[in-house]
């Protein structure tokens, strides 16, 4: 008997939509809970317009720009026929969409959808060897189907029902018993902000009132917000303590939890608490196992002097008299803590120091190029920032900052230094991966799609770091004699005689210098085997120098750049692009993946650059390159709009709205004369079908 849907009956009601998926969710039979979700997810359509949007665009979206499923047929690639590609584990996170506030797991399943090579999971029984709709995180589907059951209940705790919903899976109208008034309660989401705000007062005095910024603040703040969340706890009753602890957990997962840096507002109904709980004193992070504790030198131990009387005529004869009273021993206490945050702080720099490669050495630095080249050491929190000034905690340790000086001992720009870009925007993730990397002297490889700033981010590393930079790029026309050096004559005195004049990669070796190559993938295998005993950090030997062994400088570092992993053109969109050989890639230990900027950072980039351009127009030009790279990775399109090609559009744009009468005009030809009239003319039709809605000209 097919399953029927109940909650239908009463008009799409989110909470009720909740306990019957829940109830569904409880099946043991494997084949009527299947086939109860299949029948729920046909019958999502007839939520209400507001849930419908939400959960038809997103899904709808990902199928659309799918280019790896080829195999399923054109007229099931629909929304509602793709229940019957999906386990039941994801049909139930996509059902759930409508009524979890944060659509749990929702962005990473479209993006498992589009994407599946990038974001799915490998296997099942389908002969494309993916799971579909699978994302990574939903590897252990086992803990995520608990997850998904725990936020689903939380979403129910935050209707405030006044009952146990587990009593309405016959979908009976809740009441309240009339002998008992309803308890009042909170509102989990305003509780939630509660947490946050007692947790942004206690992270904004740990960090001094500095602003910090990056992708992975969360784990520096997630302490915080977990001593928030024991600190307001006995204001809550135990079944809004879990909806609470499940609505925060759940934005750790899905990434909403809001930057304790930003102003949290607070409801007027949890501002009680807030006031009551506020923390101001610096609280560090735990680190370690759990439960541990990292030593601070803020935190002392304060006695209540009202019972310090009580205490003390029973202290000295429990401590057997090591003790006299308790003031004595918390002051030996909060000594010893501050000896051991000092102790900790040193061992952590310590570590650092240990792990990297950069060695002192005695006496004065060697003069290369006739300029003298010495290292210091500072924070990069301090030399990377955002756009707003703004640190990221997690880049909390020193990295190497060079200075040069020519033979007068003056200081000098190094002419290989790259040009520094005050107004690039770095992102954070990428920082932290590299910069140690840097400091450990581990080759690094950063890939990407064309345009997304993977030449660029290395360039501006080693600018802010005044470290000179070497960029060989590695096209079919390099050849071996280009990077080791070759044999050549010259005529000295008269007299024809034979040298060796050295190639690029020796001469960079010898140099406190990063060398960039550019576009691995698209060099010659032949050619590649060249520099893989000078990847393994060991020298390079010069055959045709009679076997000469060329040592690298110990602040010589490796980089590459490339459009694939090294395994060849996954995406069909680049042509040229060679399978790089397993050794080649064995001796890259340090990996990148460099994604396009995100919208807010693509808006701010472009605002920073063109000052006159209004948030409006720079949101419309950010959005118009989106779709021409979904495009392009999409197969659609040979050629993108990178972030170079959107300034140049930008800055048309500005200029020609001052001088034509009407504002599209400007736009169509800035639109034209830096984008459109750069792609060949079978792709012109399809980038002018993507302006056209998102600009309003034809």
């Amino acid at each position: 008997m097919p399953y029927e849907i109940k909650f239908a009956r009463h008009h799409g009601r989110g909470d009720l939509y909740a306990i019957e998926l829940l109830n569904i969710m409880s099946m043991k039979s494997s084949t009527e809970r299947m086939a109860a979700l299949k029948t729920m997810y046909g019958a999502v359509s007839q939520l209400a317009a507001k849930h419908g949007k939400f959960w038809d665009s997103k899904v709808d979206a990902a199928l659309t720009k799918n280019s790896h499923f080829r195999q399923i047929p054109y007229k099931k690639r629909t929304v509602i026929d793709l229940k019957d590609f999906l386990s039941w584990e994801v049909l139930a996170a996509v059902i759930a969409a409508p009524v979890v506030k944060h659509s749990i797991c929702m962005r990473q399943i479209c993006e498992a959808i589009q994407d599946p090579v990038e974001n799915g999971v490998r296997g099942g029984r389908a002969k494309h060897g993916f799971k579909f709709g699978m994302p990574r995180t939903m590897i252990n589907s086992k803990a995520f189907i608990k997850t998904l059951k725990h936020h689903l209940r939380a979403t129910l705790e935050n209707a405030q029902w006044p009952v146990k919903y587990e009593n309405f899976y016959g979908f009976n109208q809740p009441t309240e018993d009339k002998g008992q008034p309803m308890e009042k309660t909170i509102d989990i989401s305003s509780a939630a902000q509660a947490v946050y705000a007692i947790a942004a007062k206690a992270y904004a005095a740990h960090c001094d009132g500095e602003e910090s910024w990056g992708v992975s603040d969360s784990k520096d703040q997630q302490p915080f917000i977990v001593d928030a969340l024991t600190t307001i706890a006995p204001e809550l009753n135990p079944e809004q303590l879990i909806a609470v602890t499940a609505a925060i957990e759940l934005g750790q997962e899905t990434g909403n939890v809001p930057n304790l840096n930003d102003n949290i507002v607070v409801p007027d109904e949890a501002r009680d608490i807030v006031s009551r709980h506020a923390i101001t004193a610096p609280i560090e992070p735990r680190s370690g196992e759990a439960g541990a504790v990292t030593p601070s030198r803020g935190d002392a131990i304060v006695v209540n002097p009202s019972v310090t009387p009580m205490i003390n005529a029973v202290f000295g004869k429990a401590t057997n008299g090591a003790f006299a009273d308790v003031e004595t021993m918390v002051a030996r206490l909060n000594a010893q803590s501050r000896d051991l945050a000092a102790a900790h702080e040193e061992m952590k720099s310590f570590k650092v120091r240990a792990s990297m490669s950069i060695t002192a050495h005695a006496g004065p630095a060697p003069v290369i190029d006739n300029i003298r080249t010495e290292v210091n050491m500072a924070s990069a929190a301090d030399i990377f920032t955002s756009h707003k000034g703004k640190k990221a905690p997690m880049l909390r340790f020193n990295v190497p900052v060079l200075s040069h000086f020519d033979e007068q001992d003056r200081e000098v720009r190094h002419h290989l230094v790259p040009n520094l870009d005050d107004k690039y925007i770095f992102r954070p993730d990428m920082l932290l991966r590299y910069l140690p990397a840097l400091l450990s002297n581990r080759n690094t490889y950063v890939y990407g799609h064309t345009g997304t700033g993977k030449s660029t981010f290395i360039e501006q590393v080693a600018a802010r770091l005044n470290y000179p930079l070497v960029r060989v790029n590695l096209d079919s026309n390099i050849e071996r004699a280009d990077l080791t050096g070759e044999t050549t004559v010259v005529e000295e005195n008269g007299v024809s005689i034979t040298e060796f004049a050295e190639g690029i990669i020796p001469q960079a070796m010898q140099r406190p210098c990063i060398l960039l190559l550019d576009e691995i993938d698209f060099g010659r295998s032949d050619v590649l085997y060249v520099i893989q005993r000078a990847l393994e950090g060991d020298g390079l030997l010069l055959t045709e120098d009679k076997g000469r062994l060329v040592r690298p400088h110990p602040m010589f570092r490796f980089a590459a750049t490339a459009n694939t992993r090294g395994q060849g053109d996954e995406y069909g969109c680049y042509p040229g692009a060679r399978p790089l050989s397993l050794a080649t890639c064995d001796r890259f230990t340090n990996w990148i993946n460099a994604p396009y900027l995100t919208d807010e950072e693509e808006t701010a980039l472009l605002q920073l650059n063109v000052p006159t351009l209004k948030d409006k127009e720079a949101r419309m030009m950010v959005s118009f390159a989106n779709e021409v790279r979904s495009a392009f990775i999409g197969g659609e399109l040979s050629s993108i709009v990178t972030p170079r090609g959107l300034l140049a559009m930008a800055e048309g744009y500005t200029f020609l709205q001052d001088v034509l009468p009407r504002q599209k005009d400007a736009m169509l030809v800035a639109l034209e004369s830096a984008v459109i009239d750069r792609f060949a003319e079978d792709n012109r039709q399809r980038v002018v079908e993507i302006a056209e809605p998102v600009f309003g000209v034809a």
